[in-house]
């Protein structure tokens, strides 16, 4: 079961890391970034079923009441975000009134928040879903413009607590302890997501060079794989061994990521909106 376990936290990528590099090299309206993005979304609701299936492993076998409404909540979810990625902004209700006041908006965006993470908690499903969810709610709404706007100058500064956070959560003595074993977990959950991505977007008819570079976004482990750690070691799935080792993976690619896209980019030339970042295509 632990094996589960760690191959759902392995396929799960940082939308936090990816859009952040994109950003960087203003290269998220790209067709490598496009390309990223619709990945990194799949990933995000296949979060859905991992945690219903987490919950089966753990030897708990949900009510079919739990099983409904989970079964409702991912499918309001799907809907939901199809309707998203169909449009290019959403009107929210009250629409008049959040325009005018940009007060009301931020207290609109933090009830949709916490009010989509309560309800992905009470269908059984992780709050972080929910919260996920409401933040592209947030940048796609009319009436929500001016907070998304606003919050931009923060970008920088909400990403440095999020890696300061990774590393808090690093057991120093644990990776000394095991360091080999880490080291080539490492560098197996490069290889096997950049691979499997590179495989995935060459199957779909993009070049080699725009695939692989597309994948080193992608080769990390993300934030949502905390979740499912965390979750897996509630449930009794893993124990406090693999629980570090899969913390440790986590950390150490996101902390690596960077250095990985600057090898890619090296080896695949210029990383952004006229390089492998905007081509598109077989070859």
């Amino acid at each position: 079961m632990a094996s589960h376990h760690l191959g759902f936290a392995i396929s799960l990528s940082s939308t936090a890391v990816v859009v952040s590099l994109l950003k960087d090299k203003q290269a998220v309206d790209s067709d490598a970034g496009r390309d990223a993005l619709g990945i990194l979304l799949v990933q995000d609701l296949a979060l859905i079923p991992m945690l219903i299936v987490l919950g089966f492993l753990g030897g708990r076998t949900p009510t079919s009441r739990e099983l409904s409404l989970q079964g409702l909540g991912a499918a309001a979810i799907i809907v939901l975000l199809a309707l998203l990625s169909r449009r290019r902004a959403v009107n929210l209700p009250l629409g008049k009134w959040l325009r005018r006041d940009h007060e009301l908006q931020v207290f609109g965006a933090l009830v949709l928040c916490f009010g989509l993470a309560t309800l992905t908690g009470v269908f059984g499903l992780s709050t972080a879903v929910g919260a996920f969810v409401a933040g592209i709610v947030v940048g796609a709404a009319r009436e929500t413009e001016w907070v998304h706007k606003s919050l931009e100058p923060f970008r920088v500064v909400l990403v440095a607590l999020f890696f300061v956070s990774v590393g808090m959560l690093i057991d120093v003595h644990f990776l000394l302890a095991y360091w080999p074993t880490m080291a080539f977990l490492v560098v197996a959950v490069f290889v096997t997501n950049w691979m499997i991505n590179a495989g995935i977007l060459r199957a779909l008819g993009r070049s080699w060079r725009h695939s692989l570079l597309v994948a080193a976004l992608l080769a990390q482990m993300g934030e949502f794989s905390f979740v499912l750690a965390a979750v897996g070691r509630q449930n009794g799935i893993i124990q406090d061994f693999a629980y570090q080792v899969t913390v440790g993976l986590i950390a150490i690619t996101l902390l690596l990521s960077p250095l990985v896209v600057w090898a890619a980019n090296g080896l695949l030339g210029g990383l952004g909106t006229t390089g492998p970042l905007a081509v598109e295509g077989g070859g």
